[in-house]
């Protein structure tokens, strides 16, 4: 055998080393590349979340803010005001019936004796009333103590898979609108 046949010979097959070396760095950039889809997937999973917690936070404000304009006026010794029941730190209650509550995980809207729900996966749920000067009042009124009621701020936290989204709103009961005159 020459040694140019020996030199051909040699070269038609892979040694071990190299199997082993390109089998490593296939696996290197392998991991590489699944760490980055993996990142991106789980932005991906973070940013439609996030989406659909905010749409579902805004949705059940919304209807929160359109039940409390329907709240008429009524009148109290004290003067006239919002037709409200109850006002605490997660609820609000008027015509009776009506109420806007947290229980457990959800945000609730009673109305007609059905219970219907506004929001899941609710980690915290807020309110709080103000006055004519735009002063925060006593958390926990009823009776004619909320007759001074001039606007409503609602504050709820939604959570899922990690995300957390918080929205805010503010509603002026109906009651008030007419009663100064700007409303319909």
């Amino acid at each position: 055998m020459t040694v140019q046949q020996r030199m051909t010979n040699s070269r038609r097959g892979v040694t071990l080393i190299e199997a082993i070396a390109s089998i490593a760095v296939l696996a290197i950039l392998g991991s590489l590349a699944s760490t980055l889809i993996f990142t991106a997937a789980d932005g991906y999973l973070s940013a439609s979340t996030a989406s659909r917690l905010n749409s579902e936070a805004g949705l059940a404000l919304e209807r929160a803010v359109h039940e409390l304009r329907s709240v008429e006026r009524r009148d109290y010794p004290s003067g006239s005001g919002p037709a409200l029941e109850s006002l605490t730190t997660d609820s609000i209650a008027w015509h009776e019936t009506e109420q806007l509550r947290r229980q457990g995980e959800q945000l609730i809207l009673r109305r007609d004796e059905i219970d219907h729900v506004l929001a899941e996966h609710l980690t915290h749920f807020q309110v709080r009333a103000f006055d004519d000067d735009n002063q925060p009042m006593n958390t926990d009124l009823t009776g004619d103590e909320v007759a001074n009621v001039h606007r409503i701020e609602m504050t709820l936290t939604l959570e899922k898979h990690g995300t957390r989204v918080t929205v805010r709103t503010r509603a002026f009961p109906r009651g008030l609108l007419i009663a100064s005159g700007a409303g319909p």
